[in-house]
């Protein structure tokens, strides 16, 4: 999972995951360029619980129509599960905790971010 990288599209905001890196991807607009990936600062942080055998996750990063998180992943060493998110709904849901790992979030206003857990 070292090699993954993501393509988001500027047009609609939908994700495209390549899994081995090397792959070319395109929109109806053109050739789409990898997303930038950036640690996300401590006031950007998803809020990660243990609880059981899951992890809680919420935010307080806005909601709105065009300023929202759309999609969260969680990465482990042979694993992805993502979660796609929308405008206007709260971000709070859970994963099932596998192993420590690391969370990739797309915040529209932000950019690609991520946080290890």
């Amino acid at each position: 999972m070292r090699k993954i990288k993501f393509y988001i599209s500027k047009d609609t905001k939908e994700i495209l995951i390549s899994l081995d890196g090397t792959s070319e991807i395109s929109s109806p607009s053109g050739p789409m360029q990898e997303a930038n990936l950036q640690e996300a600062r401590e006031e950007d942080k998803l809020i990660v619980e243990k609880v059981g055998n899951e992890l809680y996750i919420k935010s307080d990063h806005p909601v709105e129509k065009d300023n929202y998180i759309n999609f969260v992943a969680y990465i482990m060493m042979d694993s992805l599960m993502v979660k796609k998110l929308y405008p206007e709904w709260d971000l709070e849901f859970r994963f099932p905790y596998v192993r420590k790992g690391r969370l990739v979030f797309n915040s529209t206003s932000k950019g690609l971010l991520y946080q290890d857990i």
